[in-house]
């Protein structure tokens, strides 16, 4: 099958989501499309109005970070909000509004626990919050670092398969792994990652936790380097 769908030429990031029967593509909440991999049809969400109880405001040019499609719903990250919108595609209205109180910060991106229960938050500032679903007028984990300012572009979270464990890279040379779950035992500091060394290396770009195996991660830096690497 082949969907095909112009985009405007001022279009610099888009961000993609499966549901399984369709895939959803976005740059900005005014321009999400969903494309149906049964019939080929595809289709513009023409608007996400905020029907929550949260007072915060979202604009219909406000730019995606990134978009995940779990438990019948689609998670959407605003990237210079820092808010997350729970978007029912079946009711065609946004259920749940998580916003950050670091409304001044910029570069935020998330990631969605596989049950759909947390969302991490964190930007390239060096803030990271991680929220339950269920009660998300505060953040159940807090952690902030200092970042240089070269840095400030690239950041990138994860959520655990078994939802314990919230990682973070892309900031510096290393993988933090934190247990949100625990923040009471070394502030919820797990493990640090470091082994990414050498003279060119920068940054790590990109880390996932594997599927299936316990506490195995794999990590990539600027120089292509790929590390596979598991922590106590």
């Amino acid at each position: 099958i082949s969907l095909t769908r112009a985009l405007r030429k001022d279009v610099k990031d888009a961000s993609l989501a499966s549901s399984g029967i369709s895939v959803y593509v976005g740059e900005s909440l005014s321009r999400i499309n969903s494309f149906d991999l049964n019939s080929s049809k595809v289709s513009e969400v023409l608007k996400i109005p905020n029907d929550t109880a949260n007072n915060s405001v979202v604009d219909c040019k406000d730019a995606i970070s990134n978009m995940s499609y779990v438990c019948e719903k689609l998670f959407i990250g605003l990237r210079d909000r820092g808010n997350v919108l729970l978007y029912e595609p079946r009711l065609g209205k946004v259920a749940q509004d998580i916003a950050t109180s670091n409304i001044l910060e910029k570069n935020w991106t998330m990631d969605v626990s596989c049950g759909g229960d947390f969302v991490a938050i964190a930007n390239s500032y060096g803030t990271l919050n991680v929220y339950d679903i269920r009660n998300c007028s505060k953040a159940i984990f807090a952690d902030t670092v200092k970042v240089e300012e070269n840095k400030l572009e690239i950041h990138e979270v994860c959520i655990s398969p078994n939802s314990s464990f919230v990682s973070v890279c892309g900031r510096d040379t290393n993988v933090r792994v934190f247990n949100f779950n625990r923040a009471e035992v070394n502030n919820g500091n797990v493990f640090t990652h470091d082994g990414h060394r050498g003279h060119n290396v920068e940054s790590i770009v990109t880390h996932l936790w594997h599927p299936s195996k316990d506490k195995l991660v794999l990590s990539a830096d600027n120089t292509g380097k790929l590390e596979a690497w598991r922590f106590r």
